[in-house]
């Protein structure tokens, strides 16, 4: 049976988490999109290429094979998971993803993955339009600034990485406003997208009321 899932949100409002019980529980492949930009913003910032000429960032993304295997990223076999999980590679990643070539690049590694899965769940900005626009079940996270600020703090102070309340706040808004107001695949609900407010709803509660929308 073939079955799609994509799901779309603010940063830090537990998407990944869901995704990853998803999964496991329905035997779902799980594939985080904007893993892919944290991986590729990893290589160019190491490089120092963010701001270099097209030709120069592709000829860098392309030296390197990047994997993902749920939540777990590779680079060249190399587990660099917790390394994509800071502030500054979260921005640039926000960054680069709003240049179009960049996004094409992802895009097709993305939709030849999903050919490959007969059951796949994604989750990412414009996951929708750009990846999924026939997907089975479309999904929107969100939850209040505050909320998932006290939960990127927590989940930095996991991976033992610094995470300041205030830094990490404004560095979120930051997000959120440039992943709504860029031009190229702005965050945005589409056409048949379940709204999901995970603000004071436990994990717990927040699968329970996604499994229900799950028709497999």
């Amino acid at each position: 049976m073939n079955y799609k899932i994509a799901i779309d949100g603010t940063a830090g409002s537990g998407k990944s988490t869901i995704c990853k019980l998803i999964a496991k529980d329905f035997d779902f492949i799980f594939v985080s999109t904007g893993g892919f930009y944290r991986a590729f913003a990893y290589i160019l910032n190491k490089a120092k290429k963010i701001d270099v000429s097209e030709e120069e960032i592709i000829n860098e993304l392309d030296k390197y094979n990047v994997e993902v295997k749920g939540d777990i990223f590779y680079i060249d076999n190399n587990d660099v998971t917790s390394l994509l999980k800071t502030e500054d590679i979260s921005l640039i990643a926000s960054t680069i993803a709003s240049r179009a070539y960049i996004r094409n690049y992802v895009n097709k590694r993305l939709v030849e993955l999903i050919k490959t899965y007969p059951k796949v769940l994604m989750d990412g900005r414009g996951i929708v339009e750009e990846i999924m626009p026939d997907a089975d079940l479309k999904l929107f996270f969100y939850s209040s600034l505050f909320i998932r600020t006290k939960r990127r703090v927590k989940e930095l102070k996991q991976l033992n990485k610094k995470g300041n309340f205030i830094s990490v706040y404004f560095d979120l808004m930051k997000r959120d406003w440039k992943d709504k107001h860029r031009e190229l695949a702005p965050s945005k609900l589409s056409s048949g997208t379940i709204k999901i407010n995970t603000s004071k709803k436990s994990i717990d509660e927040v699968y329970l009321e996604v499994k229900k929308y799950i028709k497999v």
